[in-house]
């Protein structure tokens, strides 16, 4: 059967999310480089040299020195997708030399392994949603990282960075999501493991009970089916029952009043569809917005920051004459703008705020 017609659930289990958290955070304690299209990999001159010739945009002569120091100091690198997670998959979490697209983890980009985890069924949504669980990805546009807990997000960020510990809520990430290489558990005190009941990970019906259980019925409550006496109690009785009846009716799947691969397919996909109504309502309120203000590019070449000063990292480069939308000034004046799908910070002393 080929990969991407599997089900997560029957991909093999790697490692725990506790086990990828804590050799995700050692990654980052071990000042791990970025090499882009590196996955886990010593760094060499023959690994230089490949890389120079596959990507040379990201192997210029202004990086060599650091490149070189890397080899020097006996690193292994990766980038954003290549070092968090096929690395991690690949070398079984560094304790073999990586196996390219081993247990059933594809060579796909950072936007690609969402899409692709999405696809086979593994649970995902907006940052509102994200549970507080570690060894759960985060992505934003082109980028990945994995929440490692308590706050804290492990991301191979870029060349300037490398592998690094950063806050989740100082970072602009869209969406969380499971990986199907990962064993979802919880760490009580005394350092036990407990299995995490996901949904979608087992067939559920009458009669059974868990956190998967309650998730489903507050998934159904939230598309309308009413469980009025019991709501989201982690016990599926005759009321939720119904209710799964109600939305295998509504999906056109086999109405047998219990949760397996094909209704849970079909939620996932009504709740994949919803977030694109989401989107779709977002970009249409703000073109019927009237005109706001712009922000003119007066310097030469500028850059737009994560933040408003020059203590955060750079997003772009932008140049004169350049007109990007204004969303907000900070109290040291420096100006949050947008330009497509792009968001940073820009210094008033390159810019000029006029109407639209």
């Amino acid at each position: 059967m080929q990969t991407k017609e599997r089900r997560g659930e029957l991909i093999e289990k790697v490692f725990t999310n506790i086990e990828h958290a804590k050799w995700l955070r050692a990654q980052a304690l071990r000042k791990r480089p970025y090499w882009y299209g590196t996955y886990y990999l010593p760094c060499t001159e023959a690994l230089l040299e490949k890389k120079k010739r596959q990507y040379p945009a990201h192997y210029g002569e202004g990086r060599m020195a650091r490149y070189r120091q890397d080899i020097e100091n006996g690193q292994v690198c990766g980038d954003c997708v290549n070092g968090a997670i096929k690395g991690a998959v690949w070398s079984e979490l560094g304790t073999r030399a990586p196996v390219y697209k081993s247990h059933d983890c594809p060579d796909k980009s950072a936007d690609g392994m969402f899409e692709y985890c999405k696809k086979i069924g593994m649970e995902w949504g907006g940052m509102d949603s994200m549970p507080d669980e570690p060894g759960i990805a985060v992505r934003m546009a082109g980028h990945v990282g994995v929440y490692i807990g308590e706050g804290e997000v492990v991301e191979w960020r870029g060349f300037s960075h490398g592998c690094v510990i950063t806050w989740l809520d100082d970072r602009r990430w869209l969406h969380w999501y499971r990986l199907p290489w990962t064993e979802y558990v919880t760490e009580s005190a005394d350092g036990a493991q407990e299995k995490t009941l996901l949904l979608g990970g087992r067939l559920l019906r009458k009669g059974m009970k868990g956190a998967d259980v309650a998730e489903l019925q507050e998934e159904l409550i939230s598309l309308g089916y009413s469980l009025a006496k019991y709501g989201a109690d982690g016990e599926f009785g005759p009321e939720t029952a119904r209710a799964v009846v109600a939305f295998q009716k509504a999906a056109g799947v086999k109405q047998d009043g219990q949760y397996g691969p094909e209704t849970h397919d079909a939620l996932m996909q009504v709740r994949a569809d919803m977030e694109a109504q989401a989107g779709e309502e977002e970009e249409a309120e703000a073109q019927e917005r009237p005109a706001g203000k712009i922000v003119m590019v007066a310097g030469g070449k500028v850059n737009m920051r994560e933040g408003a000063g020059t203590q955060y990292g750079v997003v772009t480069v932008v140049r004169r004459g350049m007109s990007l939308e204004w969303l907000a000034t900070a109290e040291n004046g420096w100006h949050a703008v947008r330009s497509g799908s792009m968001t940073g910070w820009i210094s008033p002393k390159y810019t000029e705020v006029r109407a639209a």
